[in-house]
């Protein structure tokens, strides 16, 4: 759940931006992603009252 507005970024592991998008405050956020390579991809979230970051494995 998102309370305000918040940005998503992806990053390789190399640290290259990759993607951007905008959430909305809503329950629910849904993102289309470009077709990315296999691999490990870093998510920052990017919120006022803070930021998540977090490792996923795109497959």
């Amino acid at each position: 759940m998102v309370d305000e507005p918040a940005s998503l970024n992806i990053y390789d592991t190399l640290g290259r931006f990759v993607f951007t998008a905008k959430l909305k405050t809503s329950n629910s956020n849904e993102v289309t992603i470009p077709p990315l390579a296999y691999g490990v991809y870093i998510v920052k979230i990017k919120t006022a009252k803070g930021n998540l970051r977090t490792k996923i494995a795109w497959y």
